[in-house]
């Protein structure tokens, strides 16, 4: 019961770091236009993914750290890949200009 409670939290932490970062927050700057047409541009903003991926970086340092990294790993990475999926399904940081 625990564990699966540390994945759900785990899981909205990055799902919410992964919104926000694509909606609100830029610091890298980082974007890609995805498509072009006479209607409207398609682009890209990497930053909420990689602010997730940092967040996933720190939290597998804290582990680590914690010497808790080969029990708790996998499911950071569970919770990391489900968050990454829904964000990409939810088209987060895909702007139609």
């Amino acid at each position: 019961m625990l564990k699966f409670l540390s994945v759900l939290l785990q899981f909205v932490l990055f799902l919410v770091t992964y919104a926000v970062g694509s909606f609100f927050l830029h610091p890298f700057h980082v974007q890609t236009v995805l498509s072009s047409s006479g209607t409207g541009t398609r682009i890209m903003f990497w930053d909420g993914l990689l602010l997730m991926l940092l967040l996933y970086g720190l939290v597998l340092l804290i582990e680590a750290l914690m010497r808790q990294f080969r029990r708790s790993a996998m499911w950071s990475t569970v919770a990391v890949v489900l968050a990454g999926a829904l964000g990409w399904a939810l088209k987060f940081g895909i702007l139609n200009a």
